[in-house]
């Protein structure tokens, strides 16, 4: 941050990096810092450690949301003591805070408040220092290749995670929503929205809620070159940029940002489903080729689709025909609701 009239330049250290290109994050930044960011008083430095040349860019139009900006204006803030120093945001006597949220004209919300959106079913709200934000649903990854989204739910579902009976679930006191047994979902987290770096099920057999963080693999390349694909990914990965063009002349495929060799074979991810395990990608010679599973025709009537396993095979226990007609019926109930629900339209 340069230097301005009472605000003498302060420098924060964002992130160590090797070779040309550097991706991260940061957080913790004082309000100050940031109405120097929303007024083009900021910059970007690079310096090498081998020497005193630093390479300087003005950071420009870069707009930060109000919430995140100082309650005062720069003239006011130089009356405040302690702000050259970072700190005279937290002197609670000089801020003026609003403590409610008014929604649709007639619904008041404290501070701190989340609620299901009315102008959009999918979405949460909640109300930070006086103002109403409102987040679209984010829904985790399925590993079935036949997903379904339930009546009354937001995200998607495999077939063999959910009982017949949608009566049966959890209210999460987090959202204070019904989420039907054997659903998953991302826990809403005001101010920061979803969190996709974490997933919640309520449990069919115990009807409780089960929250868990994502396990991110391990990595087997440097710190040095580890990074985050974008500011949402739970997890790192490593960086194969400089391979880029290694793998491009020996007949590799970029794919979706990412790098495979010459007869690399993989499962292409699609949103909001996640990993489609039953379709086939395949790099040959620089151009990529995808193509779902074919799956042989059974004769029997009782068939059953294992978890992780793109073909059905038939039900040869008692156990698994009574599994096996389970699904069956509820299809045959979707499959009502869904006409039911075409004819209202």
């Amino acid at each position: 941050m340069k230097s301005l009239s009472l605000f003498p330049e302060k420098r924060l250290k964002l992130e160590i990096f090797y070779g040309a290109e550097a991706i991260g994050h940061t957080s913790g930044l004082h309000q100050l810092t940031m109405a120097r960011l929303n007024s083009g008083d900021a910059a970007l430095v690079v310096l090498n450690d081998n020497s005193s040349v630093e390479i300087t860019g003005n950071i420009l139009h870069t707009r930060v949301p109000i919430e995140c900006l100082p309650l005062h204006r720069r003239n006011e803030l130089e009356l405040i003591p302690g702000y050259l120093n970072d700190i005279g945001q937290e002197r609670f006597d000089m801020v003026k805070v609003n403590t409610h949220c008014i929604y649709q004209e007639y619904s008041i919300y404290e501070d701190g408040d989340q609620w299901t959106a009315l102008h959009e079913s999918c979405s949460m709200c909640s109300c930070r220092r006086g103002k109403v934000i409102c987040d679209p649903m984010v829904c985790p990854e399925t590993d079935c290749d036949n997903p379904m989204i339930l009546e009354g739910e937001c995200c998607a579902t495999c077939p063999t995670d959910v009982t017949s009976d949608n009566s049966l679930g959890c209210v999460f006191s987090g959202d204070k929503k019904f989420h039907i047994a054997g659903t998953r979902w991302h826990p809403y987290i005001p101010p920061f929205g979803f969190s996709r770096c974490a997933v919640c099920t309520c449990d069919a057999g115990t009807l409780q809620v089960k929250c868990r963080s994502q396990q991110c693999p391990k990595l087997n390349c440097f710190g040095n070159k580890q990074i985050r694909p974008n500011i949402l990914s739970c997890c790192k990965i490593c960086d194969h940029s400089t391979h880029e063009r290694e793998i491009s002349i020996k007949g590799g495929c970029v794919w979706r940002n990412n790098f495979y060799n010459n007869g690399d074979v993989w499962h292409p991810s699609v949103l909001p489903f996640g990993e489609m395990k039953c379709v086939n990608c395949k790099c040959k010679d620089g151009t990529t080729k995808c193509a779902k599973t074919i799956c042989k025709k059974l004769s029997c009537l009782y068939q059953l689709l294992m978890k992780a396993k793109c073909c059905p095979r038939c039900a040869t226990t008692k156990a698994e025909v009574r599994k096996a007609k389970k699904v069956m019926r509820l299809k045959k109930i979707l499959k009502v609701r869904r006409m039911r629900l075409m004819k209202k339209v």
